[in-house]
C-alpha cells in the first residue's frame, strides 16, 4: 500500500502540495499555475479554469459547471451539484455527519484526518494507492488535482452565497 501525502499551505485552506507534485499559485495566491510541470491557463478574465496543460476544459451553457475535461465527460448527481465521473472513472461518497465526503476517485482512495481537525473539516489529507501502484501517474495526478479543484471551488460558491 502507497500512500501519498497532500499538502497544504500554512493556513490550511490552498492544496500545495500532491505528494512530490509542487502546485504554484499565481502572485496574488488565489489561482493555481502550474501542477508540477503543467500550465493550468484561465479564461480571458481570469475566472475559470481552462486548460490543464493540453486538455481543455468546456463549460455549461451558462459557463459555471465544467462538462468536459479533454475527451473526458463529467458527470454530476441529479442535481448537478456533485460531481460523480470524469470520463470512465467514478467518484464514490461516503456518509459522514449529515452530509457525505469523497472517498475514492477511482480506485484511489483518499484519507482524511483523524480526531478533532479531521472531524469539524472534510479535508482529504493522503491519497492511497491500489496494491499494484508504487506512484501516482501523470494522468491520475491530472485527475486528483482537477476534482480536488472542484470540489474547493464549488464550497467556496457556497459559502460565499451563504455569507450573502
Amino acid at each position: 500500500m502507497t500512500r501519498i501525502e497532500l499538502r497544504y499551505d500554512a493556513w490550511g485552506s490552498r492544496l500545495r502540495w500532491i505528494g512530490d507534485t509542487e502546485i504554484k499559485y499565481d502572485k496574488l495566491g488565489s489561482r493555481p499555475r502550474w501542477l508540477g510541470n503543467t500550465e493550468l491557463r484561465y479564461d480571458q478574465w481570469g475566472s475559470r479554469l481552462k486548460w490543464v496543460g493540453t486538455r481543455e476544459i468546456q463549460y455549461d451553457w451558462a459557463g459555471t459547471r465544467p462538462r468536459w475535461l479533454g475527451n473526458s465527460e463529467l458527470r454530476y448527481d441529479q442535481w448537478g451539484s456533485r460531481l460523480k465521473g470524469v470520463g470512465d472513472v467514478e467518484l464514490h461518497y461516503e456518509r459522514w455527519g449529515l452530509g457525505s465526503r469523497l472517498r475514492w476517485i477511482g480506485d484511489l482512495e483518499l484519507g482524511y484526518e483523524e480526531g478533532l481537525r479531521g472531524w469539524l473539516g472534510d479535508r482529504p489529507k493522503y491519497i492511497v494507492l491500489p496494491e499494484e501502484h508504487s506512484e501516482l501517474t501523470v494522468e491520475n495526478l491530472l485527475l486528483v488535482f482537477l476534482v480536488l479543484y472542484e470540489k474547493n471551488r464549488r464550497e467556496e460558491e457556497e459559502r460565499r452565497r451563504r455569507e450573502d
